[in-house]
């Protein structure tokens, strides 16, 4: 398999709307930022993947792909779209990741991303509720609220976590975001606004939930051959190991606190990359965090601590910015939302912490990162090891 590295990324600042571009508008702002980033021409792109989720209920378009490939540099190249609902992102990054790893072309880009123009709350939950099995749930599924507040108290029951703490987990992200110029919600909250925030699905508050965002975010993956062409061996983050596994989203004995997809994720990327000791050996971790909750969860799926014990490592300190390793110094899901491009800018992210060019929320000396996505009816999941040297 070729070395790769993910040469450049590209990401627009994300808001509640945009009415003054139109969808490949939207995405050709993060692939122009990424062309320019890896100091590359649109011509020098031999393979595009798109990822976007739900855009016919949400868009009213359907094949949302066709509209975009002037914009992602995918004329009369080999192009197509990736839809793993809140991991499409992820998915097209992966995607364009074999592409590369194969050796069938040396330069491929993965963008994500949707306008979400006619997506209010409602008509999101409408299309996540429609997401569901026609016979066996969609008849009470109440989109993504009801399925989390459900695992919310699953959780709290079986760990003694209590909604103070997932609250505080959004206190920390919040805090976070406020340094990211491209996120959407960049104010910081305090305990108090996200406990008495309005009841959505209890125990889960509006301010314990992601925001409907706007934006759009790419990558440039390349060859270890180009890196080099290219001279950019110490400017880019080499894919030391990747992971994707997905499950069905209802079946007898499932477990959503087990979180078998991300774990098993975890286990083949940190295998790849040569991660024994996940908590040591990770200096930052971006994670797909949906509800405030949800980090702590997935603090347990990546090994980072063991079962059942998120909350104890949330109340550590070891999650902070300044902690022995750090969640979402970007401010993660809760900040910025798009559900498109949410699981590609985990990767975005975690880019540019390996190449020290986060910015405000830079965190000291990373040499590995962890990208983590999640999506669909909680079923897709992906990981992937990021690092500054390829491995030894």
């Amino acid at each position: 398999m070729t070395p790769v590295a993910i040469l450049a990324t590209g990401q627009t600042v994300h808001a509640s709307s945009r009415d003054e571009v139109d969808d490949a508008e939207l995405i050709h702002e993060a692939v122009a930022t990424a062309l320019e980033d890896a100091g590359i021409e649109a011509r020098d792109i031999e393979a595009a993947v798109f990822g976007s989720a739900i855009t016919s209920i949400q868009d009213g378009i359907e094949h949302h792909g066709k509209l975009v490939i002037d914009a992602i540099a995918g004329r009369l190249r080999p192009s197509f779209r990736t839809q793993t609902g809140g991991t499409a992102g992820a998915s097209a990054a992966l995607a364009a990741f074999y592409l590369v790893a194969s050796g069938e072309v040396e330069v491929a880009l993965a963008a994500a991303g949707t306008l979400r123009s006619g997506a209010t709350g409602a008509v999101a939950q409408k299309a996540l509720a429609m997401a569901a099995d026609p016979i066996f749930r969609r008849g009470f599924s109440g989109g993504a609220l009801l399925g989390l507040a459900q695992t919310f108290r699953d959780y709290m029951a079986r760990t003694g976590v209590t909604e103070e703490i997932a609250a505080r987990c959004a206190v920390q992200q919040r805090a976070n975001g406020a340094l990211n110029p491209f996120a959407h919600l960049r104010e910081a909250v305090t305990l108090d606004q996200v406990l008495s925030s309005r009841p959505l699905a209890p125990p889960i508050k509006l301010l314990d939930m992601c925001p409907t965002s706007v934006g759009s975010a790419a990558v440039i993956l390349a060859s270890q051959r180009k890196v080099r062409q290219l001279g950019r061996e110490r400017d880019c983050a080499w894919v030391r190991g990747f992971g994707a596994f997905s499950e069905p989203s209802i079946y007898p004995g499932r477990d959503p606190l087990e979180a078998r997809p991300v774990r098993e994720s975890a286990k083949k990327a940190y295998r790849m990359a040569g991660i024994r000791d996940p908590r040591r050996e990770i200096d930052v971790v971006e994670l797909y965090n949906a509800a405030s909750f949800q980090q702590l969860i997935w603090s347990e799926a990546l090994l980072l601590c063991d079962p059942g014990k998120g909350g104890e490592l949330f109340l550590s300190g070891a999650t902070d910015r300044d902690g022995d390793i750090p969640l979402n110094p970007s401010g993660g899901v809760l900040c910025t939302n798009n559900g498109s491009d949410a699981a590609l800018l985990r990767i975005v992210e975690a880019t540019q912490q390996v190449r020290g060019k986060a910015g405000p929320h830079q965190v000291p000396d990373v040499s590995t990162a962890v990208a983590m996505g999640w999506g669909g009816n909680q079923q897709f999941t992906s990981v992937m090891v990021l690092g500054k040297t390829y491995g030894d």
